[in-house]
Parts: structure tokens; C-alpha cells; sequence
């Protein structure tokens, strides 16, 4: 297995978590600098995220009672508005913000801010998004040590996490200020004991980790944009480079010949010491004097010529070339080409609807067994927990039964069909057929099935109030009434 050509691969036994350590931040650095730096690197975390998140992953509780489940929905509504303790979007936003994170850093924190009952909030907390670099990854080793202050004796802190004794995670060491602000200060940092003051030790229960766990073991997460960076990198340089190639072609376009004495077109001269020396200047022409630019003319001396270069051309193989580097960039970050793009040039139906169908399964797990898992239900817990603690929710027979409140449904944005006509017809019969129900089609499409059966039944019934046709009746035209014939006789006038 060692033989031939993989003599020079020897791999790697470190874990994820390892690797991440031993970057120190490189990779995510550099993420970070393609988002912000090169049109893919922009195209690509915008696709994800609007795939994964769209306008919002909604809770839909499995409450039987009516009347507490749209109470509940309704407080829900109020503090979606209110979560960002930043005061910057909604929950919503703050899931978008998860997302963007999970394709540049690999991971985000939220952390949960108590506030006050005479804050006005629905519920008395907030939630806060910290950066992936506030928890150092070089900070390792026993709490009582290296940890900020209020740490237990005995806990081990691993890249900025702390654990007990039997791995339970029981806080997280955040820095203060980013590494990135001009306030922050790394070699006083790095130096925990003679900066303690810079790591603020928040307990596990109030600070929600998301991040898409690759290996067993892992407790950090990896950018996903890491595995096609490089070709992302190499691919800007080498467009850069062939938009400067094209541009000074276009400066020079043309050589001067010198006449028949000799004489270079433009001899290197002295510049001028003084206005009366310019004056006597004989007026050869400098090289310093000519200013390369697009569509520069030169005057000609007597007996000079000029023959025209013709610029350099993109090889044919330009186009080709980066269709094959926007793919591996495409697959290495988990986006259709499309996606990264925007070129719908090589699409057609057949093969965008099967890129479709196999994007939504790769998108599905990311967020029911990520943003579903490791945000959206921890933050129904908060948002329940804060409203029995500060009593602004009300929560009939929780006493008796709390579990049925953390009981729901968490439906995500609908996918648009590539073709809505056909797909609809395929459901129908599917639905007719008893393969699927109608909530099932609800669900793909974004819907709350019972918010919408309720919604659809009191429609209905304000349109039978209002005289209104709806639906299959509206297209029922009117009888009109049947004109007598010739041969049939009109009933007679009896004057009444």
C-alpha cells in the first residue's frame, strides 16, 4: 500500500480537532479574506446560507389545545423580533448569521443574555452571536491554570472549552474583545496568567455551540470552505494575472522605428534643471515623457515608422479551464456550479432539476441535524425557560406534563419546484394514490400544516359569508336562462 507514487503521501493520524488546534486560525483567516475579496468566495457563502436558512427555520408545537398554541405562537412572534441582543435582525437573521458561519469559520457561539423584567422584553433574554475566533484554540490545559477566573480544580480546558472529569462540557472561555479589533492585544493574551482579565468563563448552559461534527471526538468545527480554498485562491490570482496581461497589451500597441540617422526614438536624456533650460531643449523626446495608456498617440519625427503589435488572445483554453476549477471550487464547498457562478449557460432541465433534487438531500441533514439540533431547539428551551422565570408565558398543565411544550415540528423554507406545474401534478397523485399525505406537501413547502388547514377552513367559510366563488366554482360559469324557442309558444300576458 506504500508503493509507487503514495510513497510521498504520508497522511495523517492527528484528529480534527488536532488539526484545528495546530492552524491556529489560518484557515478560517483566509476564508474570511475570499468572502469578503473574491466574487466566488461572496457567491458561495450567500447561496449557502439562503439554501440552508432561506427566510427562517419555524417552530410549529404539538399542542392540542387551540387557544394556548397560538398564544404561544403569537409570544414566539414577539421575541423572534427581539432576540439579537446586538438589535441588528430577528432570530431568523441570527440563524442566517449560523449558517454564513458554518461555511467560513466552521462553527458559531450564542450566547444567552438574562436582561431585566423593565427591559419590556416578551421573554427576559436575548441572544448574542460571538465569532468563532473569541474562543482561543491555543488555549489548553488544566482550568486552575490557564482558564479564566472562577474555574474548578481538576476540569481540563481543550482549544477554549472546559470539561469535567467524566467530558462533559461545563463552560467556554471566551476573549473579551476580537482578535481582529486594533484594541486587542495578542502578546498580552497568549500570556494568560499575566492577562486573566481577557477570557470571560461562560458556564455550558447558557452558550449554544453549532458546527458539523466530521469526526468522533471533535469539538471544534472545520470551515467548510476549507477543502476548495486553495483552488479558489489560485483560480482569482490566475484571472487577476490574465486581466493584467490583457491590460498592458493595450498600452503598448504599437513600436517607433528610428529614421536613417540612427538616432533612438526616445534617448534616454537629463530632465530639464531649470524652466530656461526647457526652453533650450533641443525637444528629443524622452522615455520618462511617454505615459503608456490606452489609445496613447505619438507624433512621428521625420523618417520614423511605426509598425503596430497586435495584442496578446485569451488561449481557447480559458474558458474550458475555469469551467473545470469553478467545479472542484463548486463541489469542495457543497454548492452547485450554478451557485457559485450564476453561469446558467450549460443548464437544462434535466440536469438542473437532478442538481436540484440532490442539493435538497445534502441541505436537508444540515439543517434538521445541525441548525434544527444544535440551535433551534436549545433556543426554545431558553425561550420557554425565560418566560416560566419571568412569568410572562403561560403555559396551562405544565406543572403536570412540561415535556409536551418542548414537543414541535420545525419547518423549513419552502424549495421552489423547477417545474411547478408537473411537480404539483406528482403530488396530487401521490397524495391520491395514499403515498403521502397532504401535511407532507405542506412541509415541503414551508407551511405549518395546521396553521394552514385553519387558515384554508376560515377562508372558506368568510367566502361563503361574502357570496364569493373560490377555487374550482369560480370557474363554473352561470346558466343563463333558456330563451323559448320558435316553435314553442310564449306563455300568455294574463296583465297581472
Amino acid at each position: 500500500m506504500q508503493e509507487g507514487r503514495l510513497r510521498r503521501w504520508p497522511g495523517s493520524k492527528r484528529t480534527a480537532t488536532e488539526e484545528i488546534i495546530r492552524d491556529a486560525g489560518v484557515t478560517v483567516g483566509r476564508c474570511r479574506d475570499a468572502i469578503r475579496n473574491t466574487p466566488w468566495g461572496r457567491k458561495a457563502v450567500d447561496t449557502w446560507s439562503c439554501a440552508v436558512i432561506g427566510t427562517g427555520i419555524k417552530p410549529s408545537p404539538r399542542l392540542d389545545n387551540k387557544t394556548a398554541r397560538e398564544r404561544l405562537l403569537e409570544d414566539w412572534r414577539d421575541w423572534t423580533d427581539e432576540s439579537d441582543a446586538d438589535g441588528r435582525t430577528d432570530f431568523y437573521g441570527q440563524q442566517r448569521l449560523a449558517a454564513r458561519e458554518l461555511m467560513a469559520a466552521g462553527e458559531a457561539f450564542f450566547r444567552r443574555r438574562w436582561r431585566r423584567p423593565q427591559d419590556g422584553l416578551v421573554v427576559p433574554f436575548q441572544i448574542q452571536c460571538i465569532a468563532s475566533e473569541q474562543l482561543p484554540v491555543w488555549l489548553t490545559g488544566p482550568s486552575e491554570t490557564v482558564g479564566a477566573t472562577g474555574s474548578p480544580a481538576g476540569n481540563q480546558i481543550r482549544a477554549g472549552i472546559e470539561f469535567d472529569a467524566i467530558g462533559r462540557r461545563t463552560a467556554y472561555h471566551f476573549l473579551r474583545l476580537h482578535p481582529g479589533d486594533a484594541a486587542y492585544r495578542l502578546g498580552e493574551v497568549r500570556s494568560v496568567a499575566s492577562a486573566p482579565d481577557q477570557l470571560v468563563r461562560v458556564p455550558a448552559e447558557d452558550v449554544i455551540h453549532v458546527y458539523d461534527t466530521e469526526e468522533p471526538g471533535q469539538i471544534r468545527g472545520m470551515p467548510r470552505m476549507a477543502a476548495g480554498i486553495v483552488r479558489l485562491y489560485e483560480a482569482d490570482r490566475f484571472i487577476d494575472a490574465q486581466q493584467a496581461r490583457q491590460h498592458m497589451a493595450s498600452c503598448v500597441a504599437i513600436v517607433v522605428e528610428p529614421p536613417a540617422d540612427g538616432v533612438p526614438a526616445f534617448a534616454q536624456q537629463p530632465p530639464a534643471a531649470s524652466a530656461e533650460d526647457a526652453l533650450n531643449d533641443s525637444g528629443d523626446r524622452n522615455i520618462q515623457d511617454i505615459e503608456l495608456a490606452p489609445g496613447t498617440l505619438i507624433e512621428l519625427r521625420p523618417g520614423e515608422t511605426w509598425k503596430p503589435l497586435a495584442p496578446p488572445q485569451l488561449a481557447g483554453e480559458f474558458d474550458p479551464f475555469m469551467y473545470r476549477v469553478a467545479c472542484d471550487v463548486a463541489v469542495a464547498f457543497g454548492i452547485p456550479y450554478l451557485g457559485l457562478t450564476g453561469d446558467a449557460s450549460k443548464a437544462d432541465y434535466s440536469s438542473e432539476r437532478a442538481s436540484q433534487v440532490r442539493w435538497w438531500r445534502e441541505v436537508e441533514p444540515i439543517q434538521h441535524q445541525t441548525i434544527v439540533h444544535q440551535l433551534c431547539r436549545p433556543v426554545w428551551r431558553w425561550f420557554i425557560d425565560a418566560g416560566l422565570v419571568g412569568g410572562t408565558l403561560r403555559l396551562p398543565g405544565y406543572a403536570r406534563n412540561p415535556r409536551r411544550y418542548l414537543r414541535l415540528d420545525w419547518i423549513a423554507h419552502k424549495w421552489e419546484w423547477v417545474d411547478p406545474l408537473k411537480d404539483m401534478q406528482a403530488r396530487d397523485l401521490q397524495m391520491k394514490a395514499g403515498i403521502i399525505s397532504r401535511e407532507h406537501v405542506q412541509d415541503e413547502m414551508g407551511l405549518d400544516p395546521q396553521q394552514e388547514d385553519e387558515s384554508i377552513a376560515a377562508s372558506q367559510a368568510r367566502a361563503k359569508e361574502l357570496g364569493l366563488k373560490i377555487g374550482a366554482d369560480a370557474m363554473v360559469p352561470e346558466t343563463p336562462p333558456e330563451e323559448p324557442g320558435d316553435d314553442e309558444e310564449e306563455p300568455e300576458d294574463d296583465g297581472a
